[in-house]
């Protein structure tokens, strides 16, 4: 029906202006009509003779009263609705295209754009359903707004290396190559550029400035995306109900990232999530199903609204040892069995853990209680689940109006007698105020204390100890982290 609607009014819009451009042609040949420039000595093609021609082969020049003027431009819509058209051939003089100029040539094959094109219109092939071929120019800079929407069968197109600007809608609904890499030398994507496209795997530039609202989104073939290091501003949903999509690892570094960025991946199983990431917004991964790990940056501050709602498959997650707020409907009917929040936390707001029925254990490091608000976690979890605070702070738990709601409360000590953490390579072990690290490669490995402040890095391998007061602790080896008492 969109689609419908879509065409509609695109059909009146060319009638219209068809019937503009057809009356302001001052020369006309016995195939086309044009207007020319008597300083310039060039012409535009305004339309042809004959919409109902199978091919059009346009001259590079034209005589006019014994003066010849050189074919420079395509004006708008010259070429629209030219229905039966399988080829058109443009003379290496065309310099510019204009808006929709060969939109809705529904029969049309292939084109290739002559070398001195800079710039694709808005709508320039739009609707042309049977175009698989485009040979585009290597100094193309900018393909504009919805230029190739509706291409069915675009299997054969490759970006030139100058490409800096691909426009809204430009890709929306067009099949192109399984594997379709973008030009390093991109920087802006924009809105839905490439929504309900048919690709399997994208490879994205290393660093870009823009990624528009939805730009990928709705892509129900792509499996795979290789994400840039570096972007500046991601848009909302950008990469939204990419039904099929299974691992994403997120830039590492990014300017302004919008909402629901992987809302509705259904088969979402991984994701890594970029140390720049200090709020993760409202909805990042809500209605993943299938996500089952996550690995958060421990710069993080913030869960947002929604951003796991509906994880069922999430069962543990690791939470940033810097995080300080878990805002409401966070985690929301998530699968989590487990879960550990961290000594920076203060808030939890209402509903953060609603309906996950499945927690059996909750650990809070902090011997102040985090604020949780009304409702923080199930009724199920209030009931059945097992709450564990340090020991010493049970009292100060069971004060607070929610926290004391839990059946089931129990304080841990914060001895450990020299034992093996689980979960982190390399092996950790704490003893009587001393941590013992054992690496057999070079990554980095860091040990902070529990306000976020470096205490000491190694990159050493082999084993090394390290004497510590008592208290909480995280260590970080490469991307990974786990908390660690010593006592």
């Amino acid at each position: 029906m969109a689609f419908l609607k879509s065409r509609a009014a695109l059909t009146l819009m060319l009638a219209m202006a068809t019937c503009a451009f057809a009356s302001a042609a001052d020369y006309s040949d016995s195939k086309f009509n044009y207007k020319y420039n008597k300083s310039t000595k060039r012409a535009r093609v305004v339309s042809p003779k004959n919409r109902n021609s199978k091919s059009y082969e346009i001259p590079s020049k034209i005589t006019v009263n014994g003066t010849s003027y050189t074919v420079t431009i395509i004006g708008s819509y010259a070429f629209s609705d030219c229905d039966n058209a399988t080829s058109i051939t443009l003379p290496s003089t065309i310099e510019k295209i204009e808006e929709g100029a060969f939109c809705n040539c529904m029969e049309l094959l292939s084109i290739k754009i002559p070398s001195k094109v800079t710039s694709l219109p808005s709508f320039c092939f739009s609707f042309c359903l049977k175009l698989n071929t485009v040979d585009l120019p290597a100094g193309l800079t900018t393909i504009n707004t919805g230029a190739f929407e509706y291409c069915g069968e675009l299997y054969t197109i490759t970006f030139p290396s100058k490409l800096e600007t691909i426009g809204d809608n430009a890709f929306y609904a067009a099949k192109l190559p399984p594997m379709t890499t973008l030009p390093e030398s991109l920087k802006s994507i924009g809105r839905k550029a490439f929504t309900m496209t048919q690709v399997e795997w994208y490879i994205l530039p290393q660093d870009i400035d823009m990624i528009g609202e939805e730009a990928f989104s709705s892509n129900r073939s792509m499996t795979s995306i290789s994400m840039p290091r570096h972007a500046g501003t991601i848009g909302n949903r950008a990469f939204f109900a990419c039904v099929n999509l299974q691992e994403v690892v997120m830039p590492e570094s990014v300017g302004s990232m919008g909402t629901g960025l992987f809302e509705r991946n259904e088969n979402l199983m991984r994701a890594t999530v970029g140390k720049s990431i200090v709020n993760l917004p409202e909805a990042t991964f809500k209605q993943c199903y299938s996500l089952t790990d996550v690995d958060l940056p421990y710069t993080m501050q913030r869960i947002s609204p929604e951003a796991f709602s509906e994880c069922y498959d999430l069962r543990e997650i690791t939470l940033p040892l810097n995080l300080t707020t878990i805002d409401y409907w966070a985690f929301e009917r998530a699968g989590l069995e487990e879960l550990t929040i961290p000594y920076s936390v203060s808030t939890i707001d209402t509903a953060a853990f609603s309906e996950c029925d499945d927690i059996k254990e909750i650990t809070v490091t902090n011997t102040v209680p985090p604020a949780l608000n009304a409702n923080g976690f199930s009724y199920t979890a209030y009931n059945e689940a097992k709450l564990h605070v340090p020991e010493g702070a049970e009292a100060a738990y069971l004060a607070h109006s929610e926290w004391s709601r839990f059946k089931s409360l129990h304080g841990i000590s914060t001895g450990t007698d020299l034992t093996t953490v689980d979960n982190i390579f390399p092996t950790v072990r704490t003893g009587k105020g001393c941590v013992t690290i054992i690496s057999n490669d070079d990554t980095p490995t860091s040990i902070f204390n529990a306000g976020g402040s470096l205490i000491v890095s190694t990159a050493a391998s082999g084993e090394e100890n390290f004497r510590l007061p008592a208290g909480y602790y995280i260590v970080c080896h490469g991307n990974r982290s786990q908390k660690i008492i010593v006592d």
